[in-house]
């Protein structure tokens, strides 16, 4: 006689990640259909945008500037080799 395996009253782990996953995915339906949570994420998202184009600005600034003293003759900048025993 062999007798059924007991079902234990345990969630085995890819149970438990399962409807933790499902909590989740519900958690984040509610939150991002809130109409200020959307808002917030726009404001926050062209703030980043802005910041990554004022480095770019900065950068590019630089490279101009680099440019025009090359152009007018400016000092160059000499490198000296240092010999290290």
């Amino acid at each position: 006689m062999s007798e059924e395996p007991k079902k234990s009253d345990t969630m085995n782990w890819e149970e438990h990640l399962k409807a933790g996953m499902e909590g989740l995915k519900e958690e984040m339906r509610e939150s991002f259909e809130s109409r200020d949570t959307l808002n917030s994420v726009r404001k926050h998202g062209r703030a980043a945008m802005k910041e990554v184009l004022l480095a770019w600005r900065s950068l590019i600034d630089g490279a101009i500037e680099h440019i025009d003293e090359a152009e007018k003759g400016g000092s160059h900048k000499r490198v000296t080799k240092i010999k290290i025993e």
